[in-house]
């Protein structure tokens, strides 16, 4: 395979082309910055993910014009919400606000390439296959670019004002940027889950139980994500055992909390093809030292940390 067409000099580089990095990629190819978005794994690529969004999620969708596409991919709106705790249930209508009538849980597999098309038709390149590697410095110390390296692709050194790290919580790139870790906070629960044919689920529902919560989400293809969560010490105690049974100890009812199966579909004989659980570890958050850029915020504002540098990208 021949090695992708990039060029010497962008306005931003972007490592990651999943939700966060696409995103902002489309953000600000909008706005006329000359974009080059890698990412090391195929596109199109599934991910560790429950995947429900919730309104906020849902309105930047809308407001990015991408609404349309999440409907088109056959995923089902979510028309209400049900909390259930023990023998009370207790269902929240979604109420049409600012243009959203419908919450949507697209699998990653959906979401990420409609993001990914809509930076390519912002004008950003995407390859995927390809990594940062390292980060290219002045004499300084600030960030010039980035050094990009990818299968049949001899390492290549780009220019760039900005270099952003979009490229999950164990970021190389922020590794890579000496950014500085400020908490550090362990996960109080594991949660495990796998997507199931041929459940009859309206809306979402989550259980909860002491010690126990668990939910289903509907889907694409017919499918409903039927998540378990346990606490740190029952999955380190128990996953020698393998996932399923840490499964099916989260899913069962814990009595004492109204004596029901959270969820129902516990009872179900047939088991879903796959399952899987979310890294365990520890939460962190890291401030960017000045050089690669933040993210831009919830509000779709472009926002960057400003620092002494070869210049900005050119705006529209």
């Amino acid at each position: 395979m021949s090695a992708p067409e990039i060029r010497h000099r962008y306005d931003v580089i972007i490592a990651g082309a999943r939700c966060a990095g696409a995103a902002t990629a489309m953000l600000l190819a909008r706005k006329g910055a000359s974009v080059l978005m890698v990412d090391p794994l195929p596109r199109g690529r599934d991910t560790l993910s429950t995947h429900a969004l919730m309104r906020g999620a849902v309105f930047q969708l809308h407001r990015w014009d991408l609404l349309e596409s999440v409907r088109a991919s056959g995923t089902p709106a979510v028309r209400a919400t049900t909390f259930h705790y023990g023998d009370e249930s207790i269902t929240v209508p979604i109420k049409e606000k600012d243009g959203v009538d419908a919450l949507y849980a697209p699998r990653r597999t959906v979401l990420d390439p409609i993001l990914v098309e809509a930076a390519e038709a912002a004008g950003a390149e995407v390859v995927h296959g390809v990594a940062v590697v390292d980060l290219l410095r002045d004499d300084d110390g600030r960030v010039t670019g980035a050094a990009i390296e990818g299968a049949g692709m001899p390492t290549r050194h780009v220019a760039a004002a900005m270099v952003i790290g979009a490229d999950g919580v164990r970021s190389r790139v922020a590794r890579m940027a000496g950014a500085q870790l400020e908490y550090s906070m362990p996960h109080a629960a594991a949660s495990i889950y796998g997507h199931w044919p041929g459940l009859s689920v309206e809306g979402y529902h989550w259980h909860f139980s002491p010690g126990v919560g668990s939910g289903a989400i509907p889907t694409n293809d017919g499918h409903t994500c039927v998540f378990a969560g346990i606490s740190q010490r029952e999955f380190q105690e128990g996953r020698s055992e393998g996932l399923l049974p840490l499964y099916l100890r989260g899913g069962r009812d814990r009595r004492g909390s109204g004596g029901r199966e959270a969820p129902r579909v516990r009872r179900r004989a047939r088991l879903p093809p796959t399952l899987d659980w979310p890294r365990m570890g520890t939460r962190r958050r890291r401030r960017l030292l000045p050089g690669p850029a933040d993210r831009p915020r919830d509000h779709g504002r472009v926002s960057r940390r400003r620092a002494p540098g070869p210049g900005d990208f050119g705006g529209k």
